[in-house]
Order: C-alpha cells, then sequence, then structure tokens
C-alpha cells in the first residue's frame, strides 16, 4: 500500500531513531507528519497536537504491514532519514475522515496507548454556579491517550471494554463497550481537581499529555492533584480481572 500523509508546505529532512524523533514531537504538541524512511521499511506516523493518530508501516522486502498502534511500536524500534511535514489541524481531520473513506480506518490510531500503570481510585471535583460537583472513578490501569471523545468510545466498542475517560470538563462511562454514563463537570477546559490516597500512577509513565501539580494535603493524609489532560486519559477497570482469570486458567492447566 502506498504511503499516504496530510498536505504541507513545509518539509525537512534529517537523520535519527525514530523513538527520538516521536517523543519530540509528543512532548513539542507537534501536528503534521513524520515519515521514515529506513533499510528496514517505511513508515509514517500523524500527528494531532502532539498525540500520534493514525500510523502505517511496512517491512522492506516482505509484504507484512503494520497498522495503528503496532506501526508506531514497530517504527520506534528504527532509524533512518526522517521528513518533518507540519500542517495544520483542519489538514489532519479531514486527512483521518478520507481514510476511513477509503476503508483505511484500522491505521487510525484511536488510542496512544502506552504500558498499562494502575491508578488508584479518585475524586474528580470542579466548582461552578451550581456549587460543587463530584465525580468518583474506580481504580483501574491507565492505558493511554485519545484526542476525541469519537476515538474514546470507538476504543472501548473495538475491546467490549469496561472503564471510563476522563478530560478536563467530563467522565465518560462504559460497560461492555458501550457508554453507560456521561457526567458534565465544567465546560472552561481548565485543568480538573482530583483528590486521590497516593500519587502512584502519576509518575511511572511519559505524561505528555498530563500536566500534574501536588497540591495541600489533608488530615486524612489524601492529596489534591489537578490534572490538565490534552484530550481523553483512557482508563480500563477490566484488565485486572482479565489477568486474574489468565492466572486461575494458568494455574488450572499447569
Amino acid at each position: 500500500m502506498k504511503m499516504q500523509y496530510p498536505s504541507s508546505e513545509e518539509v525537512r529532512s534529517y537523520t535519527s531513531e525514530f523513538e527520538v524523533a516521536n517523543s519530540e514531537a509528543c512532548h513539542k504538541g507537534f501536528t503534521g507528519s513524520l515519515v521514515l524512511r529506513s533499510e528496514d521499511g517505511d513508515g509514517v506516523v500523524v500527528y494531532l497536537e502532539g498525540l500520534p493518530v493514525y500510523a502505517y508501516a511496512r517491512y522492506e522486502g516482505e509484504s507484512s504491514e503494520a497498522r495503528g498502534s503496532e506501526a508506531v511500536k514497530t517504527l520506534s524500534g528504527r532509524g533512518g532519514t526522517i521528513e518533518k511535514r507540519p500542517s495544520d489541524e483542519e489538514s489532519v481531520r479531514m486527512f483521518r475522515t478520507y481514510m476511513e473513506y477509503l476503508g483505511r480506518d484500522d491505521n487510525n490510531v484511536l488510542v496512544y496507548e502506552k504500558e498499562p500503570v494502575r491508578v488508584e481510585e479518585r475524586v474528580f471535583l470542579a466548582t461552578g454556579d451550581d456549587g460543587l460537583t463530584k465525580a468518583e472513578v474506580p481504580a483501574g490501569r491507565r492505558v493511554g491517550y485519545a484526542r476525541t471523545e469519537k476515538d474514546v468510545s470507538r476504543y472501548f466498542e473495538r475491546e467490549s471494554a469496561d472503564g471510563y475517560s476522563v478530560s478536563n470538563d467530563a467522565v465518560l462511562r462504559y460497560g461492555n463497550g458501550h457508554l453507560t454514563e456521561r457526567e458534565e463537570m465544567k465546560d472552561d477546559g481548565e485543568p480538573l481537581l482530583a483528590r486521590m490516597d497516593t500519587e502512584k500512577g502519576l509518575t511511572e509513565i511519559d505524561c505528555e499529555f498530563e500536566r500534574v501539580f501536588p497540591e495541600t494535603g489533608t488530615s486524612s493524609r489524601k492529596i489534591d492533584v489537578e490534572f490538565d489532560i490534552h484530550g481523553w486519559e483512557v482508563v480500563r477497570t477490566d484488565l485486572d480481572e482479565d489477568e486474574r482469570k489468565g492466572g486461575l486458567l494458568g494455574g488450572l492447566l499447569r
């Protein structure tokens, strides 16, 4: 399949490991494409405000291809000539829509997946004209970040997963892949305050899309953390259960 990416009026080429270029694009909120050409095969990752939203990789001399999140992982192990092609946000959104129209939506990265990290129970708090609004969420495993609510819903549906997703303004809850509840906390896009028992899970991954500011403690030793989430943080509540089932089954089969 021919590599495709959004239009760009500027192209800058340089030699680098793709993992380094990807990390820089994420941290700097890059919008556009990184095209890798290497001896191991070519590939492209398209970013929207620093988040991979489309990726495709192919293997030199083989028919094998990698798509979506798997393509990002594949390219991260390669190095070569990188073409940096900045684009505007609308061009990236139109490109993804066009890829869906062509039936290539399996290249779209619904959730930029990281190594799952456990996060404990949290209570999100927001104040407004109606007073204090609370949203309590259970413990789970943070699996990554999504740029849009549509991508979040498609991810949970595809995985038939249980969990929730949180932005700076809202909490979405999912059961068996379906949206079960939407809680609007506020609508200003400003950081969201969370009350937690522990800082565990806050710094165990590269939080490119989440800025954390510890605040004052309380008599019960809880902490307040201000989350500034660029897009949606995605948390699965069914992974621990799957691991327990796997461990039990593994023990029975030994």
